[in-house]
């Protein structure tokens, strides 16, 4: 595995150092090929993920349960016989890795093979891009937009046209939240419009949604992600890809995603 790779991996993690951050949010941002790995990455770690959340969720069968329990452990005095030389032990070891290595490999390509084709709804990348933006401009007090909600019909004609994708503001207020304004974002070359909004005690959420064009598209169920401590809600609908991205701790969201569904 590459330098670059291993730091992809760390940062997708959140095990990445302070003093790397930004060279790797830059590169992921720049370099189409960086960019293409870390989609393959990114879906990757979501498959992986929902595989194991598979088979924690199977319990273990009693009677395995049982019989760990009840067996009889009988300590054997034989010897293992000595290494014919010194590197044994290591050769050993390393042909252990290649084999579990090789056979993991093995696994999964014949769980890919052997599944049915997996269509994905969006691709995670954007989620990880979007879910940085937030947690920087979720902060801002007097910079929290770009353009304020009194200019809501210049926002929709802003947007509209350079998305691609005509829309309306969402009202949320019935969940608690105000409409803020908005901004523009970049994620790999592509315009990421982006609605801010506001409750009472200053919580702050955004709806976000870019073109699908040249994506891997599919039904408009909602996906659920936690990234960077923020719970993103996404979902594709016609030629667009939408979130709905807040707090982990933050209680409306699925509320505010179904009105958004409805409303945008």
């Amino acid at each position: 595995m590459s330098d670059i790779s291993l730091k992809l991996s760390a940062y997708l993690d959140q095990e990445l150092p302070e003093d790397q951050l930004e060279e790797i949010r830059h590169l992921i941002e720049t370099d189409p090929a960086v960019s293409e790995e870390f989609e393959k990455l990114a879906l990757a770690n979501d498959h992986a993920l929902t595989e194991f959340d598979g088979i924690v969720d199977n319990a273990t069968p009693v009677h395995l349960v049982q019989m760990i329990e009840n067996a009889q452990l009988k300590p054997s005095l034989k010897h293992l016989p000595a290494a014919a030389n010194n590197n044994f032990s290591f050769r050993s070891m390393a042909a252990g890795l290649v084999l579990l290595i090789a056979g993991g490999i093995g696994g999964f390509v014949y769980n890919e093979t052997s599944q049915p084709e997996i269509t994905v709804a969006q691709t995670t990348g954007w989620l990880h891009h979007v879910a940085d933006y937030h947690g920087i401009y979720a902060q801002q007090k007097r910079h929290l937009v770009e353009v304020g909600a009194d200019e809501s019909d210049h926002i929709v004609g802003w947007l509209s046209k350079t998305t691609g994708l005509p829309f309306s503001i969402p009202d949320i207020t019935n969940s608690g939240f105000e409409f803020q304004g908005a901004r523009l974002l970049v994620v790999k070359g592509k315009p990421v419009a982006q609605l801010m909004y506001k409750d009472q005690e200053g919580s702050v959420i955004a709806i976000c949604f870019q073109s699908s064009s040249g994506s891997m598209m599919g039904s408009d169920e909602t996906k659920s992600n936690t990234i960077n401590g923020f719970d993103i809600l996404s979902w594709s609908k016609g030629d667009g890809q939408y979130l709905v991205i807040g707090e982990e701790t933050e209680s409306r969201l699925k509320e505010v995603a179904d009105q958004v569904k409805l409303d945008i």
